[in-house]
């Protein structure tokens, strides 16, 4: 479980750095509140279906 932790962070790290780059390309003020909760939701999602994606891969293997 570790290891998903450490995958919703750095997806969250890596959309942030998207975003950033994003409003300094566009010029549009940064919401840093709406920022945060994008990045930790979209790291969350996507650590979500990597873990049952992974899990389900490992019940079909065992069957």
């Amino acid at each position: 479980m570790y290891r998903y932790t450490v995958m919703a962070v750095a997806t969250a790290i890596i959309f942030a750095v998207v975003y950033i780059i994003l409003t300094l390309i566009f010029g549009t003020a940064i919401d840093w509140s709406g920022l945060l909760f994008e990045s930790i939701a979209f790291g969350i999602i996507m650590t979500v279906i990597q873990y049952y994606s992974e899990r389900n891969k490992n019940n079909i293997e065992e069957v």
